[in-house]
């Protein structure tokens, strides 16, 4: 009978360790994900707007919905500036608007929904004017 209890104590703490050892392995994958997807990066660009709705065109024409410092950013609006922060996947399009080329005299509602997503923790100016290529 002591060797079949000594046989389940030990199957038991072996069953233990593993689960222990797993569980710590799937908590280590995700905090290493996390970091990777937030990581901060740059944009720079033509800042425009007003009050809590900036935008940033950069070189290619891609036009960033930009969210956060808006102090900052309201300082530096028709400049050439370089923000850092993260950008948000879930409101990236799929493909830059084709509209964004047809000579409209500017950006439509509707377009604003399917723009990327900016996350802006820093402002730099880098001109006092926004370069001819961004307008």
């Amino acid at each position: 009978m002591s060797k079949v209890l000594l046989f389940t104590a030990f199957l038991l703490l072996s069953v233990t360790w593993v689960v222990a050892q797993d569980s710590s392995t799937a908590v280590s994958q995700n905090s290493q994900s996390g970091m990777s997807s937030g990581s901060e990066t740059s944009i720079e660009g033509c800042l425009n707007g007003s009050a809590g709705n900036f935008t940033l065109i950069n070189s290619t024409g891609i036009t960033y919905q930009l969210i956060g410092a808006s102090d900052d950013l309201a300082k530096h609006v028709n400049q050439q500036v370089q923000v850092r922060g993260t950008q948000s996947a879930a409101a990236a399009p799929s493909s830059a608007s084709p509209t964004s080329s047809s000579g409209a005299p500017g950006p439509s509602s509707s377009s604003a929904a399917s723009r990327p997503t900016f996350n802006v923790s820093k402002v730099s100016k880098i001109s006092d004017t926004c370069s001819t290529s961004n307008k």
